[in-house]
């Protein structure tokens, strides 16, 4: 096993969960920061946790020499905002890590599209524009509706939505040009790409010198609002004897090698068409708002967990790992949709977690805090962990959240004044 420490870039959402991780194996991490957090993401940056916390400023030559000095051995994204500047640094340092060269097919959906076609994957057809104008011509050209239009650089389902029309083609296309990504960086360019249809899937992996490891699969279920976006709804997750596995397992580590993720975590959407499995998209680094102590308590591991291990261990022990069936019991996330702008009840949240098989939830929310009408991921109040025994009982307190969100779990500010 190696010796020395672990540097994690950006550790935000589930990436902050890393340092203890390492931790727990001994290992001290330091944080190098490209970007400060987004505002609306949960969690913050506890300093306390690290050996160091190093600003990036655009300086990999001086910051690899720094993360040297630190015995630094192990690089490792901790958001999706680290992958290509992790990249960099795990190879200026000699550590394990992804061809820096590819980076740009792990991060921009055109480029990533382009990779897998490139190696004979199969994949949605998908055209990157610069202006409104060029994105309705990259629509008459893809051709048939609905076209799925999105942000080239983000996370977090931002800005992305499904247009029926040119017309909202141009608006969406508009809306996405004329903002910033998560990140805070200008949106340079818009992703219109062959809307897929069938069931969706999102499927988690860690890998090690190009053996990728099975670690989740999700079946993802979203709600359509009606206005050409899509919330998430309820992710459960598949037993690795479900015969959807396999095919989506096989699939997603074509895409991997494609794309170059030979080291670390990934996080791939899946959509399962009549024609077979298509990839949305794939993030090379852990799934977003996981709650590492209630996967611990559901199925005694995470995908965090599996990250620091495959970083760890021998080629020989993850090899072992990458060949056995990943843990399983029934387990769901629900994803709270407020309907209107307001703030949580007083009780609600008591309310919430006295519901049998509520396990708990991710950054639970305090009664009373404001909360925004959900049209995305980081708009949802709280990811809800659900276990139970069986599926059945997980479906029954499914129901049960839902309807306690439907009556007085919110309350509308307008409605107050």
């Amino acid at each position: 096993m190696d010796t020395g420490r672990v540097a994690i870039v950006d550790p935000y959402s589930t990436g902050e969960h890393l340092a203890a991780a390492f931790a727990r194996r001994g290992f001290e991490a330091v944080a190098v920061l490209t970007i400060a957090p987004p505002s609306e993401w949960p969690g913050r940056l506890r300093s306390e946790q690290y050996a160091a916390v190093i600003d990036y400023d655009e300086n990999p030559a001086e910051v690899a020499r720094y993360l040297k000095q630190l015995q630094v051995c192990h690089v490792l994204a901790g958001s999706e905002s680290a992958v290509p500047v992790a990249d960099r640094l795990a190879s200026r340092l000699g550590a394990p890590g992804n061809d820096p060269s590819s980076s740009t097919a792990r991060r921009d959906k055109f480029a990533m599209a382009g990779a897998l076609a490139r190696a004979g994957v199969r994949h949605a057809r998908t055209m990157r524009a610069f202006s409104v104008g060029h994105a309705q011509k990259c629509a008459s050209e893809l051709g048939g509706w609905p076209l799925v239009v999105k942000p080239a650089d983000s996370a977090a389902s931002d800005r992305v939505t499904i247009a029926h029309s040119m017309a909202e083609v141009s608006g969406f296309a508009a809306d996405v040009l004329n903002a910033s990504n998560l990140f805070g960086r200008r949106n340079e360019a818009v992703i219109v790409q062959q809307y897929l249809s069938g069931e969706q899937y999102a499927v988690n992996t860690v890998s090690r010198g190009g053996v990728h490891r099975l670690v989740e699969v999700w079946h993802d279920r979203r709600t359509d609002l009606g206005d050409g976006r899509m919330i998430y709804d309820r992710m459960d997750l598949l037993a690795p004897q479900d015969a959807r596995v396999p095919i989506l397992s096989g699939y997603v580590r074509a895409c991997l090698d494609a794309l170059g993720i030979e080291y670390g975590p990934a996080h791939s959407e899946v959509m399962l068409t009549a024609r077979g499995p298509v990839l949305i998209e794939t993030g090379a680094r852990l799934q977003g708002g996981d709650s590492v102590a209630l996967m611990h308590k559901a199925i005694g591991t995470s995908q965090t967990d599996a990250a620091v291990l495959a970083a760890l261990d021998s080629a020989g022990a993850h090899a072992a790992r990458a060949s056995a069936p990943y843990p399983y019991a029934p387990v769901t996330q629900l994803f709270l949709q407020c309907p209107v702008n307001g703030r949580i009840g007083d009780d609600s949240i008591e309310q919430l977690l006295r519901i049998p098989g509520v396990a708990g939830c991710v950054h639970t929310p305090a009664p009373g805090a404001a909360v925004r009408q959900t049209v995305d991921l980081l708009s949802s109040p709280a990811t809800v962990y659900l276990t139970a025994d069986t599926t059945r009982q997980i479906d029954q307190a499914y129901a049960a959240v839902r309807e306690l969100e439907s009556t007085d779990f919110y309350q509308n500010v307008s409605q107050e004044r």
